[in-house]
C-alpha cells in the first residue's frame, strides 16, 4: 500500500476521536465482514468478487463515523480500496435501526503482467450507501446493506490501452463489536 494510502488511513481513524472528544455516549467498534461486488471497469471485463471487509470507527447515538477497507483480486487487476463514511442512524425499534451515509474513498488499481506491463494507479471515489443495523446483544451488532460508489481512476501508458476504474455495487455483511 503507497505510504500516502496509509497516512491518510490513519489521519481517517483519528479524525473523529479528535473531533467528538471524550462523549461518554461515543463508542468505538471494530467489525469484519464480506462484500459482494460488483465492478464496472472500462477496458477489462467487468468483474464481480467477494471479499472480505474491515471497519474501525465510532457510533453515536444517531450517527457514526467509520473508515473500511477491502482488497479485491481479478486475474487481470488488483484493487485496494480505503473508504472513510459518515452514517446517519435512525431508530425503527429497540435493536435495529437504519442507517444512510455518503462516503468518500481512494482505490489503488495495479493493472498487472498480461498486459505486458504493469501499471499503477490511485484515484478518488465518492459514493452512498444504506442498510439496516440490528443490536444482536450488548455489545454485538450485525449490519447488511449496499453502497454505490464511483470514481475517477485511469491507467494508461503507451503499451496499454487505457483502463478505468468507473464504479462499484456492492452488498455486504459485517459483524461488529461496539464497546
Amino acid at each position: 500500500m503507497p505510504q500516502f494510502n496509509k497516512i491518510l488511513l490513519i489521519l481517517m481513524l483519528l479524525l473523529p476521536s479528535v473531533v467528538l472528544g471524550s462523549d461518554q455516549q461515543v463508542r468505538p467498534f471494530l467489525g469484519v465482514g464480506v462484500s459482494q461486488f460488483d465492478v464496472d471497469f472500462t477496458g477489462i471485463p467487468e468483474s464481480q468478487t467477494q471479499v472480505p471487509v474491515y471497519k474501525l470507527g465510532v457510533q453515536l447515538p444517531s450517527s457514526r463515523f467509520y473508515a473500511d477497507w477491502s482488497f479485491h483480486y481479478w486475474p487481470e487487476a488488483e484493487t485496494i480500496i480505503i473508504r472513510a463514511s459518515y452514517d446517519r442512524l435512525f431508530t425503527l425499534g429497540p435493536r435495529l435501526q437504519l442507517f444512510a451515509g455518503i462516503n468518500g474513498s481512494l482505490a489503488d488499481f495495479h493493472l498487472d503482467s498480461s498486459h505486458q506491463q504493469e501499471e499503477f494507479d490511485t484515484g478518488p471515489g465518492l459514493g452512498v450507501q444504506a442498510g439496516l443495523l440490528v443490536q444482536l446483544a450488548d455489545y454485538w451488532y450485525l449490519e447488511a446493506g449496499g453502497r454505490y460508489s464511483h470514481y475517477w481512476l485511469e491507467t494508461s501508458s503507451e503499451l496499454v490501452d487505457p483502463v478505468e476504474l468507473n464504479a462499484t455495487y456492492e452488498t455486504f455483511a459485517t459483524l461488529m463489536f461496539v464497546y
